[in-house]
């Protein structure tokens, strides 16, 4: 019984969120970008051209923007019409700033 004890406590510690090691949002993005396009998170920068330097096709574009929307709960659609004026990492972020505070 102590053992199933001492390993619930070594799990709640572990799945627990700690408030200093929380993932900010530019930081989820560069990680959803990351993961679509099957890079490294360490090559995702903000002044990153998603199609040209990071290589996303417009169908890229898109899953990034949908994927972005669910995580963030928020509608990209309303700040640009088009997935062309989404060109760079940065320009992504500082429209899910714009949405949320």
């Amino acid at each position: 019984m102590k053992t199933i004890m001492t390993l619930f406590s070594v799990l709640t510690i572990l799945f627990t969120v700690n408030p200093a090691m929380a993932v900010t949002q530019s930081e989820r993005v560069h990680q959803i970008i990351a993961e679509q396009l099957g890079l490294n998170y360490i090559d995702v920068t903000d002044e990153g051209e998603l199609q040209r330097d990071l290589g996303a096709t417009p169908d890229d574009v898109g899953a990034i923007l949908l994927q972005t929307e669910d995580e963030f709960h928020i509608d990209l659609r309303q700040l640009f019409q088009g997935i062309s004026r989404f060109k760079t990492v940065k320009n992504l972020t500082d429209a899910i700033k714009l949405q949320i505070p």
